[in-house]
């Protein structure tokens, strides 16, 4: 496990497959995968592995690359955010099903908690899983 990384536990308040579509498809990460509350994000991807997603937002994009997907429980990918400081990291997220309608969510980036970049990517994740809980909150 990395020692030097942004680690952020959440319960969501769903069922994991819908957590786990919430995370993979584009309209549906468009709508969470934001760093500003109730900001605006589009969101492209091509979901297997190997392929390429992007997240433009107000303030720059990040892009990367799906390393691994095991559905409904693992996303493994690379990270990147050069207008923050981010050339390449990995993000991995972590779901489990804590009952049929709360899915605990745990998420793992690669990135220095005490560097500017880190701490910048600490609030941002913070902000966009409490987006991911609000949007969940909605009825499908």
């Amino acid at each position: 496990m990395t020692t030097n990384a942004v680690f952020i536990t959440r319960l969501m308040p769903a069922a994991i497959d819908r957590v786990f579509a919430a995370c993979s498809r584009p309209e549906l990460l468009s709508r969470w995968l934001v760093c500003e509350e109730n900001g605006e994000a589009t969101a492209t991807s091509e979901f297997r592995v190997g392929g390429r997603f992007r997240i433009d937002m107000k303030r720059g994009s990040t892009e990367g690359e799906y390393l691994e997907i095991v559905p409904p429980r693992r996303l493994v990918f690379t990270w990147s955010a050069p207008h923050v400081g981010v050339a390449t990291s990995v993000v991995t997220i972590e779901l489990k099903a804590r009952s049929d309608e709360q899915t605990e969510v745990r998420l793992t980036h690669s990135v220095d908690p005490a560097t500017e970049a880190g701490a910048r990517h600490a609030r941002g994740w913070t902000t966009a899983l409490a987006n991911l809980n609000q949007m969940l909150k909605e009825k499908p």
